[in-house]
């Protein structure tokens, strides 16, 4: 089979442009052109599969067109026993292997941690356990990863195109049945005929963990016995609105090189806090903001080179959109942290609004989904900051010496810190 070749005809990293052009030529593809041409792009692709008719039906195209793409299920240790069986069956009839990917804690480990039948008082945090982190622990060092979901299944995957930016879990999503129907699949399984789930002649079209899915109904939806009696509606490997959490932390940017890319309005807000930091700033842009001008930094009159970040510590993308995905590019292939302003998906870090007060530094971030709305928060949190923090950090700072000299466990700090603050405080005032 031939190939759909990218634009760029290499292996490399693809801009969000590039992508979503490759997407759009391979819409109305077949899903095993896609295939092809995905595995040839990303040789890092890997393939998670459930054992739902989408599912076997790609396992039959990866297979039956030799693609070199890796092959692994989420063993939660609660399918169906028809599950298990089609499961092995699918590699005796096509001659692969589809790796078994199990959770860190077996159902009875689970249940001694978490309490017996957590699916059932909080599926999220089961599906989490056993789905999303074996699923994220499969998928590092991927570069691509192919799965079964097709826009008419739910409202929150109709949406979805053939080939997409996963933020979750930071790589390239590749959805080869995106534009298929349930009839498409039918017809595709009986054409070649497939092994699925007998499961499926008995009522359940969508088929989970045991405990979790029942029989649907004449007239309902086919992942209606998902979860049934829930809101819940997906397991969380493609909910599409979700992104990785980040990790927050402060940087201590004293004495340390730091990059603004652009020279607009956005550019020069951000040189207050750098200057307050301490970093030694660099500004590169055709044109700079007379405030720039005079704000005691290093101006670099051009357009960006890649180059600029050779010896930088952290950059700060605020000029154009395609000029902040050079930049990002840039600063991945140096493992720079870069915030790019307004655009979360081209960003490594993010910028919190901050509270300093009396040597304290809250800091409220929206991970760069809405920055108006941190501000607003930041606003809010400075009107309601007590008066006398300062007080508070005096204290604060008393009771850490003495703990120096007469060792406190670390469990028994805060309670004894919070009763000392509280003697700050008239009874009556209390």
């Amino acid at each position: 089979m031939d190939a759909v070749a990218p634009e760029s005809g290499t292996v490399g990293p693809m801009d969000a442009g590039e992508l979503r052009r490759w997407s759009d030529t391979l819409a109305t593809r077949a899903p095993a052109e896609v295939l092809a041409a995905a595995a040839q792009r990303w040789p890092a692709i890997r393939f998670g599969t459930g054992f739902g008719p989408e599912g076997c039906a790609l396992v039959d195209m990866i297979a039956r067109h030799r693609l070199p793409v890796d092959m692994f299920t989420l063993d939660t240790g609660l399918l169906f026993p028809e599950t298990y069986a089609l499961w092995h069956r699918l590699q005796e009839r096509y001659g692969v292997v589809i790796r078994a990917l199990r959770p860190a804690l077996t159902v009875a480990q689970q249940a001694a941690v978490f309490g017996e039948r957590l699916w059932e008082r909080d599926p999220d945090r089961c599906c989490a356990l056993r789905k999303v982190e074996p699923l994220r622990a499969a998928l590092r060092g991927a570069q691509a990863w192919v799965t079964s979901i097709r826009r008419d299944q739910t409202a929150d995957r109709s949406t979805a195109h053939v080939l997409e930016w996963d933020e979750r879990f930071a790589l390239v999503k590749v959805n080869p049945l995106a534009h298929w129907t349930s009839a498409d699949v039918r017809a595709y399984v009986r054409a070649h005929d497939v092994p699925t789930n007998p499961l499926h002649e008995r009522g359940y079209p969508s088929i989970g963990c045991l405990p979790c899915t029942t029989p649907v109904a004449a007239g309902e939806s086919d992942r209606a016995g998902r979860w049934r009696g829930k809101e819940k509606t997906e397991c969380g490997l493609h909910n599409r609105s979700e992104v990785a959490p980040v990790y927050p932390a402060f940087l201590k940017l004293a004495g340390r090189p730091v990059v603004v890319v652009g020279g607009g309005k956005t550019a020069a807000a951000k040189l207050p806090a750098l200057a307050e930091a301490g970093a030694v700033v660099t500004v590169v842009a055709p044109e700079v903001r007379p405030e720039i001008e005079v704000a005691g930094v290093t101006v670099i009159r051009r357009a960006f080179a890649a180059a600029d970040l050779d010896a930088a510590w952290f950059v700060i993308a605020a000029a154009t959109p395609e000029v902040n995905e050079q930049v990002a590019r840039a600063a991945e292939g140096r493992r720079v942290f870069v915030n790019a302003v307004d655009d979360p998906r081209r960003a490594s870090a993010y910028l919190g609004g901050v509270v300093r007060r009396d040597g304290v530094t809250f800091a409220i971030s929206t991970d760069g989904q809405a920055p108006a709305l941190a501000g607003l928060l930041r606003e809010g949190l400075d009107a309601v900051l007590p008066r006398e923090l300062a007080t508070w950090v005096a204290e604060a700072r008393r009771l850490k010496t003495g703990w120096r000299a007469d060792p406190v466990p670390m469990a028994e700090r805060r309670p004894a810190l919070l009763r000392a603050l509280v003697k700050l405080y008239p009874a009556d005032a209390r």
